[in-house]
């Protein structure tokens, strides 16, 4: 077949790749990890938006590990 390609893309890329004609699947089992770095100069205080920024980040972490909690047991 001409024209058939696969390809495994963040879904933050899907907006962008509207103008062709695709067929989108997502990729639930297994899932992925990724592994982030935060790197803090060390200054007694941290800027406003550095503060927010790693709150944020915190928060989304937890919430994305307790709904991964939930998942793994409702198959019990």
């Amino acid at each position: 077949m001409d024209g058939l390609g696969v390809s495994a893309v963040p879904r933050l890329v899907l907006p962008l790749m509207a103008f062709g004609r695709l067929v989108t699947r997502p990729l639930n089992d297994p899932g992925t990890v990724r592994k982030l770095a935060v790197y803090a100069p060390h200054t007694p205080v941290l800027p406003t938006a550095s503060v927010y920024f790693l709150h944020r980040l915190l928060h989304t972490i937890a919430a994305a590990e307790d709904d991964g909690n939930e998942r793994e047991g409702q198959g019990e």
